[in-house]
């Protein structure tokens, strides 16, 4: 017996007395609200987060603002007048350096220190400087001068080659020396802090030119434009 047509079949209702299809609740999903746990957990790692990007913030600013930078040493010129090699080595030698304080909340000051005019690691002449101040963000200019002598010449470690060697790069010239400053005061930073060391500067190369072999007045070769910055190693 043919059944009456039912409209309900072809147009996608549940049919009187049948379970619904399972497609008829697939938009009509309730969602659960989050148990009270679960929001509480993420509230209190919400908060641990935003704790933990502003200590590292404050970090970085105290890193900024309290921990100084080393003084920075430059060397402006360098002059030899009265250079000899032989019989014996003579020099009267001068340095103009600037000291600059980059650090714009931390005053410096420079205690007593030792300026030498190094030759193959044997100083071939030493001055010793008064202290000053730098002001905060300000440079200060040093003027070194210093004499070859008897005590320089004994304190050399084989005087007889080192004078060779001396006279061998006069007759190109070209005498190189550095300069050594010593003690100067270096920054170690720490967290929020820092800490006030001792170092020593070493300007290195310094190539003095003579304008002939008979001359005795040399001077601070510049004809490359670098500049002659000085490296700070701690003691």
């Amino acid at each position: 017996m043919d059944m009456p047509y039912d409209g309900r079949r072809h147009s996608g209702q549940p049919q009187q007395g049948y379970a619904p299809r399972h497609d008829a609740f697939e938009f009509n999903y309730v969602y659960r609200a989050a148990a009270p746990e679960k929001r509480k957990i993420h509230y209190i790692m919400t908060v641990l987060y935003v704790l933990s990007l502003c200590f590292v913030v404050m970090v970085v600013i105290a890193a900024i603002t309290l921990n100084p930078i080393t003084p920075i040493y430059h060397v402006n010129d360098v002059r030899v007048k009265n250079f000899t090699t032989k019989p014996t080595l003579t020099g009267d030698w001068y340095a103009n350096i600037t000291v600059y304080n980059p650090n714009k909340g931390q005053f410096g000051y420079f205690h007593k220190f030792n300026v030498d005019f190094i030759y193959n690691n044997d100083a071939i002449a030493g001055s010793t400087m008064a202290g000053f101040n730098v002001e905060k963000n300000k440079h200060e200019l040093v003027e070194v001068h210093a004499s070859t002598n008897n005590e320089n010449i004994k304190a050399m470690i084989h005087p007889e080659l080192k004078l060779d060697e001396l006279t061998k790069e006069r007759d190109n010239l070209f005498v190189v020396v550095s300069i050594k400053i010593l003690p100067v005061t270096a920054f170690i930073p720490k967290i929020g802090s820092y800490m006030e060391v001792k170092a020593m500067a070493i300007c290195p190369g310094m190539r003095i030119k003579f304008e002939n072999h008979t001359v005795t007045e040399g001077r601070l070769d510049k004809s490359d434009g670098q500049p002659n910055f000085c490296r700070i190693m701690f003691l």
